[in-house]
C-alpha cells in the first residue's frame, strides 16, 4: 500500500515539473 502511495506521489510531482517547466 505504501509503495502505491509513494508512486503516485512521485507521478504527482514528474507532473507538476511538466507542467510549471515544460
Amino acid at each position: 500500500m505504501k509503495m502505491s502511495m509513494i508512486k503516485s506521489f512521485v507521478f504527482f510531482t514528474c507532473v507538476l515539473a511538466a507542467f510549471v517547466a515544460p
